[in-house]
């Protein structure tokens, strides 16, 4: 028998990692707001560079995964 809570907070997880993997709108929100936390710039003002969109997708994936495995041990 199938476990659904872990089935269901592994497939929570992997849809976050998911859409840290897309940089989705609102991730990319919560990115810059973060870095302009105590300057004097707004979140429009600040630019992403490659690097760091390269790294959330890289972290994404793995969060995916981790969800991934959790959801498969509640089956």
């Amino acid at each position: 028998m199938a476990d659904f809570l872990r089935l269901g907070i592994g497939l929570a997880i992997a849809a976050m990692g998911a859409l840290a993997v897309v940089n989705h709108p609102l991730v990319d929100k919560i990115r810059r707001a973060s870095r302009t936390m105590g300057t004097k710039q707004s979140a429009a003002d600040v630019e992403m560079s490659e690097d760091s969109i390269m790294l959330g997708r890289a972290a994404g994936l793995l969060i995916i995964l981790y969800g991934g495995g959790i959801a498969i041990s509640g089956l």
